[in-house]
């Protein structure tokens, strides 16, 4: 069961707002109420530095002004956030973290390797801290990360869709979902026909037999690509009742940028139903 494995949770949030919370918080609150899991958690807040060679001096005192501004805004939230997780009995650590935007990654990397489970909110945007974070959680952590789109306020793991087309991702997203998988009452390994070609993948009949000597029920299903793969797999999880996707990340390297496959892409930004990403 994923209560007995998940113990260590790490939630990077951006605040908004007078808002206490954001989705993701929310289900990581979720999750440790099940699991009695620990929560650490930052409030990021990205530090804007001027360099004084590079502009006039008042730039790097306007710099100082916004950057104390915005931490006394974060602090009310997190003080709020850090009383209400006390009242409810919560083991935590919540903190604010204002860096520049490589360094929030950076920490924001090395807290991912540590826990078991990094929870974020959906990117909204290319271009964005929040992306940048979860780029460097499931690539660059080797651990699992479940991204939670907007709106969502608590977590289960009853009927879960696992995005299947054989590859190495694939499996590692699988293997990092199986506490999960064991408690669930419906699983579907799901597969999009005409999506792409795929030499030496692991066939999903195959690997349903695997999981029955785990003493998991397995359903294998092939859909037919409509828009795209992506929005394919969130229509049928969303036909079957799912509440949770899981999926292997892929991205590959353009001109040194890190550009997500278009999967990847669909379930971050249009998905309504949280996601387990591995890499």
């Amino acid at each position: 069961m994923w209560t007995d494995a998940i113990k260590n949770i790490f939630i990077p949030f951006t605040p908004a707002g007078k808002a206490i919370t954001t989705s993701a918080v929310n289900v990581a609150i979720s999750m440790a109420d099940q699991a009695a899991a620990h929560l650490t958690i930052r409030a990021l807040s990205v530090e804007r530095v001027v360099p004084y060679s590079v502009v006039p001096q008042f730039a790097g005192a306007l710099a100082t002004k916004v950057n104390s501004e915005e931490k006394a805004a974060i602090e009310k939230v997190t003080s709020h956030l850090d009383g209400m997780l006390k009242t409810a009995g919560f083991p935590h650590d919540v903190a604010i973290a204002q860096q520049p935007h490589d360094e929030l990654v950076e920490m924001a990397g090395r807290q991912g390797r540590i826990h078991d489970l990094s929870v974020i909110d959906s990117p909204s945007d290319y271009m964005t801290l929040q992306q940048s974070i979860f780029e460097e959680l499931v690539f660059q952590t080797g651990r699992p990360v479940l991204v939670v789109p907007p709106g969502a306020s608590a977590f289960s793991a009853r009927r879960i869709v696992i995005a299947w087309d054989g590859t190495s991702r694939a499996v590692r997203a699988l293997s990092d979902a199986m506490p999960f998988l064991t408690g669930a009452e419906h699983v579907e390994l799901t597969t999009v026909v005409n999506e792409k070609k795929l030499t030496g993948a692991a066939p999903g009949a195959d690997m349903a037999r695997q999981l029955a000597r785990h003493g998991i029920t397995v359903e294998v299903v092939s859909i037919e690509m409509t828009e795209n793969a992506g929005m394919a797999l969130m229509d049928r999880a969303e036909l079957v009742g799912a509440d949770l996707i899981v999926a292997g990340a892929f991205a590959h390297s353009r001109w040194r940028h890190l550009v997500l496959g278009g999967v990847t892409t669909s379930l971050l930004r249009e998905g309504a139903i949280p996601v387990l990403m591995s890499h």
